[in-house]
């Protein structure tokens, strides 16, 4: 490996911002989906590596999978993340318990498919149709919660998937075959390996919700293919062409981070080099909200949010000068990406 100047720590950091924002040719599965529960930022997450996925919504879809999250996932990923048997134990409990007998649910599972293939497949807009079908606002509420519901259920199933679309709509799920789950796991994992090392043990546990012994087990299975090598909990796979200065560049720069980016659900966040500790809960809430950030020199330094066509940048350090000019430096990129009209950053 090449000697280099900087601690291991800043090495890491640098090698995850290459493998993050260098790469021209990024695409949307490199980061096995782009978390989107709230599906604006989830599109500044992809406008960030240069990917517009407004230009080509018809290559993208999104799904329950990872963590039993909602994703963001490229077509050709389908059978990938939409595996075989992937039924979480929330829809199983939620369907088989239902307060709505079985021939009902049928009748409206069926509905809801022959809307959406006579072209109704806005949510709203199917909703309407049930309504007038007979379904009671009492069902309407089972078979629409906050946690999915009936569309969940039939996304998991292989029946249909959600569009990228800014109204909430759906369509029939691509007819590409569903990989068998053990063999979509493993190759989750290899490329989670490939575009997110250096990384631990611990980061894929947190990345995929896994117990250290399945995690284990996945990577005894994989290893040996030449893919990497696991040392000491570590898989570090840095990139032996990269210098110091090659480091400098991209420790230097100062990033954009939206809402749940990759960077930040990627790895586990209490040994993530890239958070400053004492400000976590800033950028993790305790509500379950990872907020957008701004990153400089291989740390956060502020969290940022729009209102009224402005992005505000709350700044870590009020009186840190170095800081407040590295955001300024790329206030041309914020507004792009946001969309948005002005920057502030508080005092």
């Amino acid at each position: 490996m090449m000697q280099s100047g900087y601690s291991e720590k800043k090495r890491v950091i640098a090698h995850r911002l290459i493998k993050h924002f260098s790469n021209e040719n990024c695409s949307v599965g490199d980061f096995l989906g782009i978390q989107s529960q709230f599906l604006r930022y989830s599109k500044m997450v992809a406008l960030t590596r240069n990917i517009d996925i407004e230009q080509n919504p018809e290559n993208y879809f999104r799904a329950w999978s990872l963590r039993g999250t909602m994703h963001i996932h490229q077509m050709d990923d389908y059978g990938l993340f939409v595996h075989k048997n992937m039924l979480s134990t929330y829809i199983n409990e939620y369907w088989n318990n239902a307060p709505i007998e079985y021939k009902r649910k049928k009748r409206f599972v069926d509905l809801f498919l022959t809307l959406i293939d006579n072209g109704i497949t806005e949510k709203k807009k199917i909703i309407s149709c049930m309504y007038a079908e007979g379904m009671s606002p009492q069902e309407k509420e089972y078979l629409f919660n906050a946690w999915g519901g009936m569309p969940r259920y039939l996304v998991e199933k292989g029946e249909i998937v959600l569009t990228v679309n800014n109204n909430i709509s759906y369509l029939r799920a691509p007819c590409s075959e569903r990989e068998k789950k053990d063999e979509a796991i493993q190759k989750q994992v290899i490329r989670y390996v490939n575009q997110y090392s250096p990384c631990t043990i611990q980061d894929i546990m947190y990345f995929f919700k896994f117990s250290k012994r399945r995690v284990l087990e996945i990577l005894d299975s994989i290893v040996g293919n030449g893919e990497f090598q696991v040392d000491d909990e570590k898989i570090t796979m840095f990139q032996s062409n990269i210098d110091d200065k090659q480091l400098e560049t991209v420790l230097d720069k100062t990033y954009i981070l939206s809402a749940f980016d990759p960077l930040l659900i990627g790895y586990e966040k209490r040994s993530n080099g890239m958070i400053p500790q004492e400000y976590l809960r800033r950028i993790f809430t305790l509500q379950g909200i990872i907020n957008p950030t701004i990153l400089y020199r291989g740390k956060i330094i502020a969290t940022w949010n729009t209102k009224n066509q402005q992005v505000v940048v709350n700044l870590f350090e009020k009186e840190n000068n170095k800081h407040r000019e590295a955001i300024e430096s790329i206030e041309n990129r914020v507004l792009a990406i946001t969309s948005c009209t002005s920057m502030q950053i508080e005092k």
